[in-house]
């Protein structure tokens, strides 16, 4: 995983702004293209000098149903073990106006609103099936789609996610009811979520008990015969302290080895399980309001390994056994995702998709491993957990749960530590029959904070817009072994935080592209901290964007292109990701095919090659351009730009040609570059008339037999953005 360590001082130097450069096509649905949703994790333009860490309290009465009416007078706080003052209370419901924080003795502090009003709940709806069985997560699938129609409030904001043998965002949070249930659909239908994990488990556990059933019947063979048939090793016993016959425990230590190997096997896919969900809680750490983890599948055992020693130490004595599997505990994995979710304050709700089970004393045992460590979960972030078979009317109690609750404010003493605090929460009520909050919190370091929020986007940047970066790959000369792209990330200049130093609007961005093959190998990887400072000539903050350019050699396959930012002075992150198709030899022949704003100017940049730079040099100055985006707006004036291939044997000329889909909605004659200009052109788009939607520009040869695509670009119309929040230029510190 790409951690940003190389900082340099990116220096304004020329760059081949019309040769190189191309808009990908659109990652995921629901991307950035849309208006920042409320709540999206903003700038942070002043560093807090205080702290209040908030403490979601649920209380229901006999009935289950969440108790209003309640005062900070009627509740107790113990953070660590000691009973702590309540600073800020608040009862947050569903469809009513939040109140201000109030104290203990019920007055209003002003200007220290626990949560700001109107944020949306946030649910995101996780399909576990890496290590579950497929059934169990397509019912849980069509309960989804059902509790989409009939669940929620109109501003809630509901994502999806799922683990098979990565991660994925399949949407990101949106209020389109419609467009998830579309995308559950769609993930029906996916092969690559058809575990056969369960199936693995299964063989393992029938071979070892293929194994103890020969040893039980050696062993009661050698009863049989008496003691004259044993010369069994003091090792290998059995339960009842009896020696095996060498035979038998040449078994034994087969089904032990058995044992510990299985359990090994099996941790790294449940450990990905756990992993996935960290990841998962960190990206969505700094969305303010109520967000939740809505976790489906088996479940998992803290340990694979115990199921299958548990079944050998029931025949064979064996007391080191084990320290051996200890290599194969969760134990260390599940700790972190708690304390993620302890400081990312993420409520995990967790459903067991194989239901209520029922079968021997052993296969109930394993089930209820399962449900303990979801239990376990659930309990210790304020969540609930259920392996009802009613997987719909699981979704709604997750829910309902969240519609009525406290909100306790508590000041932590000290710097950040790291470290879990235990937290309790008791009420003095009589009617209070439930009271049930997360089991502690976690205060982080801001580097700590800085390294998750980025390590994690680089797994799911569908889940950091708030940026709206666009990334593009241009190509540039390919050979067998490879190719030659340049990878330019632009970010928007409203996006970014301009702060005034030594008289000049300065911007501190840390940008990383990381390139993976179809086998998950790295490609690419580069990392670099920049400082960029603007002159009047430049343009002002905020009216002028920053384009990248990395150049870098990829290998000829389909490459999976993932780019990050990090805006130091704003706290933001933002990511993106792109897929490049293999390169095709009739595509290699039109260089540096891209499409540029006319109507949006950028700082162009080279992110230079090899170790860090020192100090910039101040008599260099930034190429000024047109703007290379991912997408672009109705009505914007666009040009493609690109070097002229020469003519094959029969051409008689060349155009571009604008398709959507299969059909051919425009094309353009492409002039003969003049002499001098290295074969460059550059074409107006008669686009002004196009709706939002994707399309493909394509350079196209004019044969005898008919026209020829020669290269290609995607091009994304998109909607209007929202204005942002993100302030142009701070004020001088």
């Amino acid at each position: 995983m790409l951690r940003l360590r190389n900082r340099v001082v990116l220096l304004p130097a020329p760059i081949l702004c019309g040769l190189l450069i191309a808009p990908p096509p659109r990652a995921t649905p629901g991307g950035p293209d849309k208006p920042r949703p409320a709540g999206t994790p903003g700038p942070l333009v002043e560093r807090a000098v205080s702290e209040l860490i908030l403490i979601e309290t649920y209380v229901n009465d006999s009935r289950g149903r969440p108790l209003a009416g309640l005062t900070a007078d009627d509740f107790v706080l113990i953070v660590d073990g000691h009973k702590s003052p309540i600073a800020s209370f608040e009862y947050r419901t569903i469809g009513l106006p939040l109140a201000g924080a109030e104290t203990a003795d019920r007055t209003t502090i002003p200007g220290q609103a626990v949560r700001a009003a109107g944020l949306p709940r946030r649910f995101m709806l996780f399909f576990e099936d890496g290590a579950s069985q497929p059934a169990g997560l397509t019912a849980a699938r069509r309960a989804a789609q059902r509790f989409l129609a009939t669940g929620l409030e109109p501003s809630d904001q509901v994502g999806i996610a799922a683990y098979d043998m990565d991660l994925r965002i399949l949407r990101d949070f949106t209020t389109d009811r419609e467009a998830l249930r579309r995308t559950i659909d769609q993930s029906l239908h996916e092969a690559r979520r058809l575990s056969d994990f369960a199936a693995e488990q299964q063989k393992h556990d029938e071979e070892i008990g293929r194994l103890l059933t020969e040893i039980k019947q050696m062993g009661e063979v050698r009863e049989l015969g008496g003691r004259a048939r044993s010369s069994a090793t003091p090792q290998e016993k059995s339960r009842s302290g009896r020696p095996f016959p060498p035979a038998a425990a040449a078994l034994v230590k087969q089904a032990r080895m058995l044992a510990a190997s299985y359990g090994l096997e099996e941790a790294p896919r449940l450990r990905g399980v756990l992993r996935a969900l960290r990841t998962l809680t960190d990206s969505i750490a700094a969305w303010g309001g109520y967000k939740a983890i809505i976790y489906m599948g088996d479940g998992l055992s803290e340990n694979p390994a115990l199921p299958y020693v548990q079944r050998v130490l029931a025949v064979v004595q064996d007391d080191g056994v084990f320290s051996r599997v200890a290599q194969s505990s969760l134990a260390s994995d599940l700790q972190e995702l708690l304390q993620a979710a302890a400081a990312a304050g993420v409520t995990i709700d967790t459903l067991q998709t194989r239901g209520l089970e029922a079968g021997s004393a052993r296969e109930m045992e394993a089930a209820r491993r399962r449900s303990n460590s979801l239990e376990s979960i659930a309990l210790a972030s304020g969540g609930l957990s259920s392996s009802s078979n009613d997987f719909l009317k699981a979704l709604h109690d997750f829910e309902a749960d969240s519609r009525g609750y406290y909100i306790l404010g508590y000041v932590p003493g000290g710097p950040p530590d790291g470290r879990l605090h235990s937290v309790q929460v008791q009420c003095r009520k009589r009617d209070a029959r439930r009271v049930r909050c997360r089991r502690g919190f976690v205060r982080l370091d801001p580097k700590e904070a800085h390294e998750r929020a980025i390590l994690a986007a680089y797994t799911v940047p569908e889940m950091y817009p708030q940026m709206d970066i666009g990334l593009s790959a241009v190509a540039g000369p390919a050979s067998p072994s490879g190719r030659v792209m340049d990878l330019v990330v632009h970010v928007p200049g409203d996006r970014i935080l301009f702060r005034p130093e030594a008289g000049k609007p300065t911007a501190h961005l840390e940008v990383g592209v990381v390139a993976l093959d179809v086998a998950r190998k790295e490609t690419v990887q580069s990392s670099r901290a920049l400082t960029i400072s603007l002159s009047p000539e430049h343009g002002r903050p905020g009216e002028v964007g920053v384009n990248l350019v990395d150049r870098v050699r990829l290998p000829a396959g389909t490459q999976s292109i993932t780019a990050v930012v990090y805006d130091d002075a704003a706290g933001l992150v933002g990511g993106t990701r792109l897929t490049l198709a293999p390169d095709t030899s009739s595509m290699s022949h039109v260089l540096g095919l891209s499409i540029y704003s006319l109507s949006d100017k950028s700082v162009w940049i080279e992110v230079p090659e090899g170790p860090a730079h020192g100090a910039a040099d101040p008599s260099m100055e930034y190429r000024i351009g047109p703007a290379l985006k991912a997408g672009y707006a109705p009505g914007e004036p666009l040009v493609c730009g690109f070097r002229m291939p020469e003519r094959t044997v029969g051409g008689t000329g060349f155009r571009i040609a604008i398709r959507q889909g299969d059909n051919l909605l425009k094309t353009v004659g492409v002039e003969a570059p003049a002499a001098g200009s290295d074969g460059k052109v550059h074409v107006p788009l008669p686009v002004d008339e196009f709706l939002t939607g994707e399309y493909t520009v394509v350079v196209q040869e004019i044969l005898p037999a008919g026209p020829v695509d020669r290269g290609i670009a995607a091009l994304s119309i998109r909607p209007a953005e929202a204005a942002p929040t993100v302030p142009a230029e701070a004020p001088e510190p």
